[in-house]
């Protein structure tokens, strides 16, 4: 992991579904996410981390996977981004 490496978590607006994913600049992924997904994009939070820390979030997920990175936003995910500082 890199010291510019973090782990985002966003929502879409349209269906409530949420990202976890992983990049240097979470804010600017989350624009270009508006701008190619249906809908808006929000930032929910983002903390140091990289790739390796985003596989091991979508692992402890996996019940709640949508489609790719994408979860339901099931009551432990929602618990556990709202536990994140």
């Amino acid at each position: 992991m890199s010291l510019r490496d973090f782990v985002y978590i966003a929502r879409r607006d349209t269906d409530g579904l949420i990202k976890i994913g992983s990049s240097w600049n979470p804010a600017a992924r989350v624009m270009s996410l508006s701008h190619s997904a249906t809908g808006k994009v929000r930032l929910l939070k983002s903390f140091r981390g990289g790739p390796a820390d985003e596989r091991a979030l979508h692992e402890r997920f996996a019940a709640s996977c949508a489609f790719g990175e994408w979860f339901y936003p099931a009551p432990s995910l929602l618990s556990f981004i709202e536990s994140l500082p």
